[in-house]
């Protein structure tokens, strides 16, 4: 029998690839105790550190698991980040796939404005409950997520899940310990499910991009425009912020290069050659790529909030 497939879609410093992990670390205390299953995890990260989208893989089966390419069939789909963009999200489901949603909205209603389709939907707020129980500089909504999952796979209990959170935080003390079994606990009981099989749920539409021969590439990868690049501000991921001190700036533009968001600002100085005038804060994304690159030591980091 083929392994369950599961994808997480978040974005970085979510949780995902820590939730992922601990599920397979589940998995291992389940072989200890005499059962046989087997399980991985293969995450998959984007340019940026944070705030951009990630997916992460799991399977589990019975039997040992010997495959590592990406899954084409999706039994599980859980959605950390429902702002995710649409279509990426309804790939490889068949009849039964399951999805699982960090919401603050019924199953049936995120279904619908999602266009999911006909199928089972599993919703807990995660993100709420994470602060609620976390109270910590930034609340992860995993573990609450973890909880949820458990009325996907009965065969994992309360019991079992509580005791891999235990191990996995028993370095941070009792405290994080304590407070991510609450939450996941609370995930478990808050719970709220549909089963859309049957029904109207509408399906997103599917764009699949057009397809070009290699003759229509530009020579070196040139980028010729940058879409919604300006439209999308995603400077609202960013927990740190990176501060220009001009003067130790020499204007080397090592920053500008580094910057996968084209948020350092410039203009033309009296000699003609550019400079360094500043950050676009509405698109950085806080990824400290500039901090790294800088050679002056112009740059640092400083947490969001202070700069309130």
């Amino acid at each position: 029998m083929p392994p369950v497939t599961i994808v997480w879609h978040g974005r970085g410093n979510q949780g995902a690839v820590g939730a992922s992990a601990i599920l397979t670390e589940l998995v291992a205390h389940l072989v200890e105790q005499g059962q046989e299953y087997d399980a991985t995890s293969a995450p998959i990260f984007g340019a940026a550190k944070e705030g951009e989208p990630i997916r992460v893989y799991n399977r589990i089966g019975r039997d040992p698991i010997e495959v590592f390419y990406t899954p084409v069939k999706l039994d599980v789909i859980i959605i950390v980040d429902p702002s995710i963009a649409r279509g990426i999200l309804i790939q490889g489901t068949h009849k039964d796939t399951i999805y699982l949603i960090n919401t603050n909205k019924t199953p049936e209603e995120i279904a619908r404005e999602l266009k999911l389709g006909p199928h089972r939907v599993v919703t807990i707020d995660a993100s709420r409950i994470a602060r609620e129980e976390l109270k910590t500089k930034r609340s992860h909504p995993n573990t609450t997520i973890l909880g949820a999952l458990l009325h996907i796979f009965p065969f994992f209990t309360l019991e079992s899940m509580n005791k891999t959170i235990e191990t996995t935080y028993e370095e941070k003390g009792h405290k994080v310990v304590s407070t991510n079994q609450r939450a996941m606990e609370r995930g478990f009981a808050e719970t709220l499910e549909f089963d859309g099989r049957g029904t109207d749920i509408p399906w997103e539409e599917v764009v699949l991009p057009k397809k070009i021969a290699w003759q229509d590439i530009l020579p070196g990868g040139s980028v010729p425009a940058t879409g919604n690049f300006q439209v999308n501000k995603t400077g609202t991921w960013r927990t740190e912020r990176p501060i220009l001190d001009l003067d130790k700036c020499i204007h080397c533009l090592s920053c500008a290069q580094a910057c996968n968001d084209n948020s350092i600002l410039t203009e033309e100085g009296e000699n003609g050659l550019l400079k360094v005038v500043g950050i676009d804060y509405d698109h950085c994304k806080g990824c400290a790529a500039c901090v790294t690159v800088c050679p002056s030591k112009a740059i640092h980091m400083v947490p969001e909030k202070e700069t309130k």
